[in-house]
C-alpha cells in the first residue's frame, strides 16, 4: 500500500493520500481519526490481539466508517454506503464535506499493512 501524508496548507490539518485501490483509508485517516490521538491510540491496542491472530474477527465502528476484520484481512466501509445521506445530515456538512463521503468507496487491505498505516499515521501526527 502506498501512501503519503501531508499538512494541508493553511489549516496545518494531516491529509492522508493513499494509493487508489486503497483510497478509503486515507479518507478514514484524515476523516475519522484526523489528529485524535487517543482514539489512534485506542485502535491500536484494540487490533493487536488480532495482528497476533489471537481475534478471528473484529469490528470497529466509528463515525463514518467501520473496519472489519477477519483473519488478516481488514475491509473498511463506509456507513452510507448505498444509502443517501439524510436531510438533517447535509445541513451539517459542507458541499466539500458531501463530496468527499459520497466518494467514500469501501477499501481492504491486510492487517499487517493496515496496522503498519496506522502507525506511520500516529508517527506524523505527533510531529
Amino acid at each position: 500500500m502506498d501512501y503519503q501524508f501531508e499538512f494541508e496548507a493553511g489549516t496545518g490539518r494531516p491529509l492522508a493520500k493513499v494509493s487508489l485501490e486503497h483510497e478509503g483509508f486515507g479518507e478514514f485517516l484524515t476523516e475519522e481519526l484526523g489528529r485524535d490521538e487517543v482514539r489512534l491510540v485506542q485502535l491500536l491496542r484494540a487490533l493487536r490481539p488480532a495482528v497476533q491472530g489471537q481475534v478471528p474477527e473484529l469490528t470497529v465502528t466509528g463515525a463514518q466508517w467501520s473496519l472489519q476484520i477477519e483473519g488478516d484481512e481488514v475491509r473498511l466501509e463506509p456507513h452510507h454506503l448505498g444509502q443517501p445521506l439524510d436531510e438533517a445530515a447535509t445541513r451539517l456538512l459542507d458541499d466539500e464535506a458531501i463530496d468527499r463521503i459520497d466518494g467514500a468507496a469501501p477499501a481492504s487491505c491486510g492487517i499487517d499493512d493496515f496496522y503498519h498505516l496506522l502507525q506511520a499515521w500516529h508517527s506524523f501526527i505527533r510531529r
